[in-house]
């Protein structure tokens, strides 16, 4: 059993999502701890945000249920693309920050009409670097939307960073 604490697995049986089976819950629990522990938090933390992560897991599984199976695949990725995306950008706070960022980028998906997704919003945030570090939420979601949309998340990111070391002077 990947549980030995008798509080997860309560936790797990009382997530309470319409559908979903007590095994699809642990499931869950287990593969967003795993995702947080890959990016180095300690155990404590990555079960405090599987808790937090894990019912949302469930409900993308839940809600993909009828598509095929490459559908439910890229699901699957956008899901985990979304929990490393969150954890990258200090999602891991609190619940109310990694509610807040995952609320966002939802929106910002969905009015994009699919034009964006959590992978472009990773490689823009990995490689526009230190120029992107301090980006608000509304202007990464918002107001840089239709550049990612439009370059993708590796060109937007590279456009960023090569904009900011031409302003402070280490790129000619």
């Amino acid at each position: 059993m990947l549980f030995r604490s008798k509080s997860l697995v309560d936790f797990a049986k009382a997530m309470n999502v319409p559908g979903a089976s007590y095994t699809q819950n642990l499931r869950a629990f287990n593969e967003a701890q795993g995702v947080f522990r890959e990016s180095g938090e300690s155990g404590e933390k990555a079960t405090e945000a599987a808790k937090w992560s894990a019912p949302m897991l469930v409900k993308i599984e839940q809600a993909s249920a009828g598509l095929d199976d490459e559908g439910k695949s890229k699901m699957h990725r956008q899901a985990l693309d979304m929990l490393r995306f969150i954890e990258d950008s200090g999602g891991l706070q609190s619940k109310e920050r990694f509610n807040a960022l995952a609320n966002a980028g939802f929106k910002a998906i969905m009015s994009s009409g699919g034009n964006v997704d959590w992978s472009q919003y990773r490689q823009f945030k990995s490689i526009s670097g230190v120029s992107g570090m301090f980006i608000n939420d509304e202007s990464l979601f918002a107001s840089l939307e239709p550049i990612i949309g439009l370059m993708k998340g590796s060109a937007a990111g590279t456009g960023l960073r090569t904009a900011y070391g031409r302003l402070n002077g280490s790129v000619r």
